[in-house]
């Protein structure tokens, strides 16, 4: 049967039943789905804000940890700088006498201690009671050297130098004072000590200043017992803060530089915060003569050997507190440790902590909308928090992107900057790239600065001879490094080339010289002098099926040449306008004294420089590639300095192996004489000398044996690691 439908009088009801039906379940829609949204929609925030709020808290203690780590390398590129310093004046100390006249020896110790960040004081002291020593004062503007003689018990007589003028040693002032160094504990300690020792911290003479010192006793050569002198590299808790103050740090940061025992060794601003300060006399200044409770919580807390975050709570403030071991290779148990309020911190990093739930009669449309806003939101502050966390990363202090090149890997690395292995993001271009750290003090240093390198890479990038490196491009990263791209070589240097090759043909030799003294031509000639030519500033390469192109590298110390005026000091507007109008030296304000082995008489007499001593220098080069070894040796720099200032050259024919055309041994003598004028004139001589050389057929370096070199070099890199194989190539018989 077919259904029956009800009707009204069936039923007894005033309303149709589907008509009831309807009503109520649009009211459930109206109702219950918009508040079904709006609590998935609450719901869906409040997880967000959690995960964002234990995200962010993440990302603050890892950037926290982070700027720790930069704080410690700062100081630990500082004291690396000790050793090599302490080498150099040890033999300074060694060539030097009580008696002598201290002018020569003020221009070494200058350029020693100039832009050494973290360097207060380098010093001599010797057993007569003579004491001799540059340092920095007036807030490490000024550079003084000091000479104190004992004339007797508690009476000594100081005099204080400007050495900053090279024509004279212009004295400062004259004082008195009470000083012996015999009687002083890092002399003890060194004269007690075999090698170098560090000292505790301990008040400065005069200043009261808390520092540390690297010292040593140095002996005579010639009497190995007898006590020559004392060598110091001071570090005070002034230099140190001014290093550590270049480092970038939170807003409103405790920063200090702290020893195991409380004893403070640096505090950015401590002056600043502590204007009543008066450092101890009778020992170093510690966290307890602070009233600072914040500052001892911090330093109490620096523990374990290597990094530490955690937090601790002063009044009704919680701090997030870090702490990272430093000077660990130099057998010290230092911390720097850094504290800030946590509430402070977080506040800088996006978050939805401020958003309420969305409320629960917002209609299914605007909820939707609303998720859908959540959703982006939330995904662009998770990709602003994995940004965040990669700008805070420290790859051993160093930045690992530069403009629009990724840096690969390091290929060498020394005291004023690193050489890294870089490609193009886009093009996948391979370059090099060189960074140099600057000692820069505030925003007028870092704008001089920025516009005397700015001024050097374009002088360099204007040189475009073939065989002189490329620059590509420059810059200035984000944390005030200075960085060159240059492009990359395939090859070796001269001195690699030798060491694994041994005495090269003449044939050869003529051809390096000749691609040397072509990128040196256009240097003389805008001016400039390269002052380091080496056998390792000289690049063999290849390229392609061509094969022996020789790059110079290294132009990033040129000098002006002697007709042009050299800045020492931080120049002026008048002085920079001056520097361009003369084209005068761009690396200015550096000890670079250039390589003992390879400097002409007047480069190490500091006298006027021209194109005609990296003529000398070439002439040295050439000499050790037909030889193998270098035109004087002596057991120290010094001696082989002096051997380059007063001894005769040895003829390169008797040591050289196989064929030496005489013109080519001519030239190598006339590039070495002592005087300048006795040199030929200019590189266009040389090489014109160089080109009228005849060399037979059987002697010739053709392109077959150069590419078979080159095929031998390869198979050599390929071999297995640890050994060492001599190439074999067609050559010349002896």
């Amino acid at each position: 049967m077919a259904p029956q439908t009800p009707t009204l009088a069936s039923t007894g009801a005033k309303l149709p039943p589907a008509r009831v039906a309807s009503r109520s379940e649009a009211t459930r829609i109206v109702f219950v789905v918009p508040l079904l949204v709006a609590a998935l929609g609450a719901a869906l925030m409040w997880l967000g804000q959690s995960a964002l709020e234990a995200s962010n808290r993440d990302l603050a203690r890892s950037q926290f940890v982070a700027h720790s780590r930069t704080v410690a390398w700062t100081i630990d590129t500082a004291l690396d700088q000790a050793d090599p310093l302490r080498e150099r004046l040890k033999e300074i100390a060694l060539s030097w006498q009580p008696t002598d006249d201290p002018a020569p020896h003020a221009y070494e110790l200058s350029d020693l201690i100039l832009a050494r960040p973290g360097v207060a004081y380098t010093s001599v002291s010797f057993t007569d009671g003579t004491f001799a020593g540059v340092f920095l004062e007036d807030e490490g503007r000024a550079v003084r050297f000091q000479v104190s003689k004992v004339a007797a018990p508690d009476d000594t007589r100081v005099w204080v130098y400007d050495p900053t003028s090279r024509a004279g040693l212009p004295l400062v002032r004259e004082e008195r004072s009470t000083y012996d160094p015999r009687g002083r504990a890092f002399y003890k300690l060194a004269v007690g000590t075999q090698g170098p020792v560090w000292t505790d911290p301990y008040p400065f003479f005069k200043t009261n200043v808390t520092g540390i010192t690297l010292t040593e006793a140095v002996y005579r050569r010639d009497r190995p017992s007898e006590l020559h002198a004392v060598i110091t590299i001071d570090f005070d808790i002034e230099a140190l803060s001014s290093a550590m103050s270049q480092t970038p740090q939170p807003d409103g940061a405790t920063l200090v530089l702290h020893a195991e025992g409380g004893t403070i060794l640096a505090a950015p601003g401590l002056r600043e915060r502590y204007p009543d300060l008066h450092y101890p006399a009778d020992r170093p200044l510690a966290v307890t003569d602070l009233e600072d409770p914040v500052l001892r919580a911090l330093a109490s807390g620096a523990r374990g050997e290597d990094a530490s975050v955690w937090s601790f709570d002063q009044g009704k403030v919680t701090y997030l507190a870090a702490s990272e071991r430093v000077g660990k290779r130099h057998g010290l148990r230092w911390f720097a440790s850094m504290s800030v309020g946590e509430q402070k911190f977080l506040a800088a990093l996006p978050g939805l902590q401020q958003r309420s739930f969305v409320a629960s009669a917002v209609a299914l449309g605007v909820a939707l909308v609303v998720s859908l806003w959540f959703a982006r939101h939330l995904t662009k502050a998770r990709r602003e928090a994995q940004e965040a966390r990669e700008q805070a990363k420290v790859a051993e202090g160093r930045v690992q992107e530069l403009g629009s090149y990724r840096l690969i890997a390091r290929i060498a690395h020394g005291g004023m900057g690193e050489v890294w292995r870089a490609e193009h993001r886009l093009l996948a271009r391979p370059a090099a790239i060189k960074l140099i750290r600057a000692d820069i003090s505030g925003p007028e240093g870092q704008r001089v600065a920025e516009e005397r390198f700015r001024r050097e890479a374009e002088t360099l990038a204007g040189l475009t001879s073939r065989n002189t490196v490329q620059i590509f491009d420059y810059g200035v990263s984000d944390d005030g490094t200075f960085y060159l791209v240059m492009e990359l070589l395939d090859g070796i240097d001269l001195d690699r080339l030798v060491s694994i090759d041994g005495p090269q043909p003449a044939a050869r030799v003529i051809s390096i010289l000749l691609q040397a003294l072509s990128s040196l031509r256009e240097a003389h000639q805008a001016g400039l002098v390269h002052r380091d030519i080496k056998p390792g500033n000289l690049f063999l390469s290849r390229a392609a099926e061509e094969f022996d192109i020789l790059k110079v590298l290294d132009f990033g110390v040129v000098r002006a040449t002697a007709s042009e005026e050299l800045v020492d000091a931080p120049p002026t507007e008048d002085s920079l306008k001056k520097l361009a109008e003369n084209n005068a030296a761009l690396t200015t304000k550096d000890g670079y004294l250039g390589t003992p082995g390879y400097m002409a008489p007047e480069q190490i007499r500091h006298q006027p420089l021209d194109g005609r001593t990296d003529l000398y220098s070439l002439g040295c080069v050439a000499y050790f590639l037909l030889t193998g070894e270098a035109v004087f040796a002596g057991p120290n720099a010094m001696n082989t300095m002096v051997a380059h200032m007063t001894k005769t050259p040895p003829s390169p024919r008797e040591k050289a192996h196989g064929w030496l055309p005489e013109g080519l041994e001519s030239v190598i003598k006339d590039c070495l004489a002592k005087d300048p004028t006795k040199r030929p004139a200019s590189d266009r001589e040389v090489a014109q000398r160089l080109r009228a050389i005849e060399i037979p057929e059987q002697h010739a370096w053709s392109a077959g044996k150069a590419e078979t070199w080159w095929e031998a070099l390869r198979q050599e890199g390929q071999a297995e690691a640890g050994t060492t194989r001599r190439l074999v190539v067609a050559r010349d018989a002896p």
